[in-house]
């Protein structure tokens, strides 16, 4: 396992952060910010920058792509993107800064292996 990250969540529903935020705390890393919405997570990470950013893809005010296009042009973060809808992988283009594709509902194994993902991708596909 690697080291404990601090990361940074934004989804619209209360009960998809901390439910998030219980599995993260479960394997070992930090919380740094819960987001309801892209713009409020970008403001969050003005502040303090997180190793990781999990997003979801559609929320009011900032959706997750351009809240994703936005993190990644602040820092080198890696993105895991989640969604709902079971085909969100075709609407997203590949040159979108995102590291890992994530389907809801996930499991604490989904989260786990996405997480070891996203840092292997953001690292040039060394293993953590």
């Amino acid at each position: 396992m690697p080291h404990s990250l601090t990361v940074s969540i934004a989804d619209d529903e209360p009960a998809v952060r901390h439910t998030l935020e219980r599995m993260l705390v479960a394997l070992g890393h930090t919380v740094l910010s819960l987001a309801e919405n892209g713009q409020q997570l970008l403001d969050q990470c003005g502040q303090a920058r997180p190793e990781l950013a999990i997003i979801d893809l559609e929320m009011p005010v900032l959706d997750g792509l351009a809240t994703a296009e936005e993190l990644r042009s602040l820092a080198p973060v890696p993105i895991i993107l989640l969604s709902g809808h079971p085909d969100f992988q075709q609407v997203v283009r590949s040159q979108e800064p995102i590291e890992v594709y994530l389907a809801k509902p996930i499991t604490l194994r989904d989260l786990d292996r996405a997480i070891q993902e996203a840092l292997a991708r953001i690292n040039g596909g060394q293993p953590v």
